[in-house]
């Protein structure tokens, strides 16, 4: 019988640990901004968060961000969305020349918004999107220097 506890035991630790290795998340912001796309994707992992910036499809710039910076990040992320789940960002009205997508998936969770930034609901977007640029304009945002052009 304590064979059995002690084989639970470490089958229900290995499991943990599977969990948590495979924890990860995504943020991305996508939006037209006069004739050109963007597109920003934060990504973490266990230990290590990147944020890659895309202008009409071709990667910009790359870099290692740290983890606190992505937590902010996905926190406002969270909000934004919320706030936009209940009260959308509607492109029905008329002609939209300023679409978004904002998506969160990871943490449990799976969100995704479309919606005008033009649009008094769509313009919390955009201080998400200037905290991404600050973000990628700032040397202190990232965890060990390391930056890809």
């Amino acid at each position: 019988m304590n064979r059995r506890i002690v084989l639970f035991s470490v089958l229900l630790l290995s499991g943990c640990a599977s969990l948590r290795k495979n924890d990860s998340a995504q943020i991305e912001i996508s939006y037209l901004r006069g004739q050109n796309s963007h597109r920003y994707v934060l990504h973490e992992d266990q230990d290590s968060a990147t944020l890659k910036a895309f202008k009409d499809q071709f990667l910009m710039k790359q870099m290692d961000i740290s983890l606190d910076n992505f937590s902010k990040i996905a926190d406002d992320t969270s909000t934004i969305l919320d706030s936009l789940k209940r009260n959308p960002a509607s492109k029905e009205l008329s002609p939209c020349r300023t679409p978004f997508l904002l998506s969160f998936k990871g943490r449990a969770e799976n969100k995704t918004v479309e919606g005008c930034r033009s649009s008094n609901e769509g313009a919390a977007l955009g201080k998400l999107i200037k905290d991404v640029e600050f973000l990628m304009a700032s040397p202190a945002a990232t965890r060990g220097g390391t930056q890809k052009n």
